[in-house]
């Protein structure tokens, strides 16, 4: 799966007003989250709540990394819903996400 341009992408209001502001890290270029989504990287990791690997995922199409804001970012239907930080993690989710992060892109987690 590419990280190319999906027109009718938009921001939740959940995550534009309250996970967003607290959880990306202010990058060289102060994006949005339409535009970390956009080029970040995919994040192939199980759907919802399932056994396996990551038990604890939000529900979610698709889900990307971006290393300049240092978040996941999860997509439902047309919709960017929730993103977690991958340096101060702070519930179970965050974990199970910061594990699938870890596994496909070990660069990007530091474990110090």
């Amino acid at each position: 799966m590419s990280a190319t341009y999906q027109p009718g992408v938009r921001t939740s209001e959940h995550l534009g007003e309250e996970r967003w502001p607290g959880r990306a890290t202010p990058s060289r270029d102060d994006v949005d989250p339409e535009t970390a989504w956009y080029r970040g990287h995919p994040l192939e990791i199980p759907q919802g709540h399932t056994t396996g690997a990551y038990p604890r995922l939000p529900r979610h199409d698709e889900a990307r990394v971006d290393p300049d804001s240092r978040t996941a970012l999860f997509r439902r239907n047309g919709v960017l819903v929730t993103c977690y930080d991958l340096d101060t993690v702070t519930s179970y989710h965050g974990h199970a996400v910061r594990a699938a992060v870890h596994d496909q892109y070990p660069e990007l987690i530091n474990d110090e």
